[in-house]
């Protein structure tokens, strides 16, 4: 095992329990509900691979904002800023947890909320658009701060090797879209914790991760619910055979 791996793995070890009636904005983007609620119920960490693509973003998202900063254009107000969200749902005092990127004011005039993504590949984001779950995203966090402006940077993993066109990568959002986006994750994020406080194991949503991209194909196909069986055994026994698939 690299260094890294045991540095990315040693870490993940340290990360907080998510306790409960808390979600994450990322919750609500998914487009497999039962996806969300396994990763819920389980809480299972990532595998090594997922960790390493995970940190590469980590990685150039400061490297972004240093470009921002270093633009006369761009001024950073701030990074990371909270965007929390607490509602009743069901008689549960619910809370859902985000932090935009970066707060950036253009031109010495308008504030624009800034979300970093970066992506293996942009063909499919130049060609079609920013991804609907990164807009969503980006819209809950502006809607929530209370800015009417926001945009998704995205940056390719090669771009110390391959140089970034700023203007090539950036997508603005209009306000009825981050609207519309903050709405639909405050609705997902209700039905979902209906579910979750019920231990209803929630309908299936075939989409593109069910093509070998789901961490949670096997338990869907075996419709394994942890709040009917919370059995570790069981559970034991039906993640070896996501083990067992993998090779």
């Amino acid at each position: 095992m690299s260094i890294i791996d045991e540095y990315l793995l040693k870490r993940e070890e340290n990360r907080k329990i998510r306790p409960p009636n808390m979600y994450y904005v990322t919750d609500g983007t998914k487009e497999c509900i039962r996806d969300a609620y396994y990763g819920i119920f389980l809480d299972l960490p990532p595998e090594v691979e997922k960790l390493r693509v995970f940190n590469a973003g980590n990685v150039l998202e400061p490297w972004w904002i240093q470009v921002l900063s270093a633009n006369p254009r761009y001024r950073v107000i701030d990074t990371q800023v909270r965007a929390y969200h607490f509602m009743p749902v069901d008689g549960d005092s619910v809370e859902i947890h985000g932090r935009l990127d970066a707060l950036v004011q253009h031109d010495n005039q308008t504030l624009v909320g800034h979300e970093i993504k970066s992506q293996k590949n942009l063909y499919f984001i130049k060609s079609r658009g920013a991804r609907k779950a990164h807009i969503q995203q980006c819209g809950f966090y502006c809607t929530q701060l209370g800015l009417i402006c926001g945009q998704i940077d995205y940056l390719d993993k090669e771009a110390f090797t391959q140089g970034i066109h700023p203007i090539d990568y950036q997508y603005p959002i209009s306000q009825d879209t981050m609207k519309e986006g903050y709405n639909k994750i405050i609705q997902e994020i209700r039905i979902l914790h209906g579910y979750w406080r019920g231990g209803v194991l929630p309908p299936k949503n075939v989409c593109w991760k069910c093509n070998g991209y789901c961490d949670h194909r096997v338990l869907c196909d075996a419709d394994y619910n942890p709040a009917e069986d919370p059995d570790e055994e069981k559970l034991k026994e039906v993640l070896s055979k996501v083990e067992e698939q993998k090779e």
